[in-house]
């Protein structure tokens, strides 16, 4: 038995708000309390004095695969202009494919992608590939549109643009399912390639206080990414526990066979890794203007894109809801959450769905009726809190006044509807105090009030990240408080969120993560 004493345990849990020491066995938490230590035997007792313990962090949409790939690739984020982006790319030096994530367009001096020709200029003698932050379009040099077989008579794939110059050939820049074309081309990853990312981002994530991330799409590197987990776990390196969501296109559609593997669902597995809800795309992004809007985005008449035609959309959520499968839908567009919910909504006429807790991922634009909708449904909307931060003068710019409806927090909850807490990361930072600091402060990069009616209280805040990301994944039942009966994951904190001045949660150092009794990081 490990006995651990702190100055102020913050338990999440409305029985007992918070303790002072808590008693674990094997992974699990067997007593809490406040007042003298308790009266058992124990092996070892860890005094964190005037620390603050919380529950683990959950982060309930990410991609912690793809983040631990792009490891090995240019870092981006945060350039603000084209010969920017050329000086960290020069950096990389000799690849055979040279790849590079992370900017976006909207906070480049030049207000636009890079252009082909200038790709060119910075790397002419191997394939230059450069995701943009969204992970929804990427730019490419004429090295990689040969090495993926393109040219102006390459059409546009379902779901997907290439853009082309106004003689129809390609400028480089790829949308949405156009990306597929050159992703084909390039080396798909070995076993040994995904189980070292996993174990990258993993160690990183445990740094930030995470103890559960949910993987928003497996299958998009690789036929065998679940056997990447599970041997990351068997080896010792996964850090998290991890629900996966495998993306609809990696799993079988042929008639009258099961979905996935003999027909396995959500639910799967055990407290280590287990089968989430299968993900569908429906719409693009809202920091590339694809995602789909009933209104045209600011100075533009273009209003985004759905991926699915409603008709096929609706066809495969019926068909996955009747097969026990949940379904979590990323749709970013208040015409694609409206069309999703038309789909959810013919799932419900088979009968009650509220069980399911299907989702909407990101649910950018929610309104005040389709949020009614989803609380009649029982569907919840996922959001991420440090979009805001990160990404809110890019939604300012693209949509103006709109933004009073988008990532809404404070709604969610008075809507009666739990709220879980996200990154999206790679997208954004995942570190989850930075989305803490954003639900609370609601306040851009810039210091402009995104939607100051949607500020959360601290409270509200870390319950999300911890509860309500279990809540979603419905594993609530035995993660997202510190009780007894529940998994030791947990976190401890140099400074108590609940009483630091708001706008200094961000930098609150973290000093330690427990992943049931295991502790996985020390600062």
């Amino acid at each position: 038995m490990l006995v651990l004493v702190s100055g102020r345990i913050q338990t999440i849990d409305p029985e007992i708000p918070y303790a002072e020491w808590m008693v674990l066995q094997d992974e699990y938490i067997v007593a809490v309390g406040l007042g003298e230590s308790p009266t058992v035997r124990y092996d070892k007792m860890v005094d964190y004095g005037d620390y603050t313990i919380v529950p683990g962090f959950n982060d309930a949409h990410n991609h912690l695969l793809a983040y631990g790939l792009k490891l090995g690739q240019v870092n981006l984020r945060g350039v603000t202009s084209i010969p920017e982006i050329a000086a960290r790319i020069q950096s990389q030096g000799n690849t055979p494919i040279v790849r590079a994530y992370g900017y976006n367009q909207v906070l480049l001096g030049e207000g636009r992608h890079p252009k082909i020709e200038e790709l060119d200029r910075m790397v002419s003698d191997q394939p230059l590939i450069i995701a943009h932050t969204s992970g929804h379009m990427l730019v490419v040099n004429s090295r990689a549109l040969e090495m993926a077989g393109i040219d102006a008579t390459t059409q546009n794939p379902s779901g997907g643009v290439i853009d082309r110059d106004i003689h129809g050939d390609p400028t480089g820049l790829f949308l949405e399912n156009a990306q597929d074309l050159i992703n084909a081309a390039l080396p798909v990853p070995t076993l040994d390639d995904l189980v070292a990312a996993i174990g990258r981002a993993s160690t990183l994530y445990a740094s930030w206080g995470l103890t559960s991330t949910q993987e928003a799409g497996v299958g998009w590197h690789a036929t065998n990414e679940i056997t990447a987990w599970q041997e990351a776990f068997h080896r010792g390196i996964l850090g998290t526990r991890a629900l996966l969501m495998p993306d609809v296109g990696s799993i079988s559609w042929e008639e009258g066979e099961p979905f996935l593997y003999q027909g396995m669902r959500s639910g799967f597995g055990d407290i280590h890794l287990r089968l989430g809800p299968v993900k569908i795309f429906s719409d693009g992004s809202m920091i590339g203007r694809t995602a789909a809007m009933r209104e045209p985005y600011e100075e533009s008449d273009r209003s985004g894109m759905l991926i699915w035609e409603p008709d096929q959309l609706r066809s495969m959520i019926v068909r996955l809801n009747r097969e026990g499968w949940r379904v979590a839908v990323h749709a970013i567009g208040d015409r694609a959450i409206s069309t999703v919910l038309d789909s959810y909504e013919a799932a419900a006429r088979e009968g009650d769905i509220r069980k399911m807790r299907h989702r909407i991922e990101h649910a950018g634009v929610l309104e005040d009726g389709l949020l009614d909708r989803c609380r009649t449904l029982g569907v919840l909307p996922v959001t991420q809190q440090h979009f805001i931060g990160e990404l809110g003068d890019t939604f300012y710019h693209n949509i103006g006044d709109r933004v009073k409806h988008s990532y809404r927090q404070k709604s969610i909850l008075n809507a009666g509807i739990v709220l879980a807490g996200s990154s999206d990361c790679f997208v954004v930072d995942g570190r989850p105090l930075l989305g803490i600091h954003d639900a609370v402060n609601q306040l851009t990069a810039s210091g402009k009030a995104y939607a100051p009616a949607e500020a959360l209280t601290v409270a509200e805040a870390l319950e999300a990240y911890t509860y309500g990301s279990a809540y979603v994944a419905q594993e609530e039942h035995y993660k997202g408080r510190l009780r007894r009966g529940m998994l030791a994951d947990f976190v401890v904190l140099k400074d108590n969120p609940m009483e630091v001045d708001a706008m200094s949660i961000r930098d609150i150092k973290v000093v330690a993560t427990y992943c049931g009794g295991r502790n996985t990081y020390n600062g």
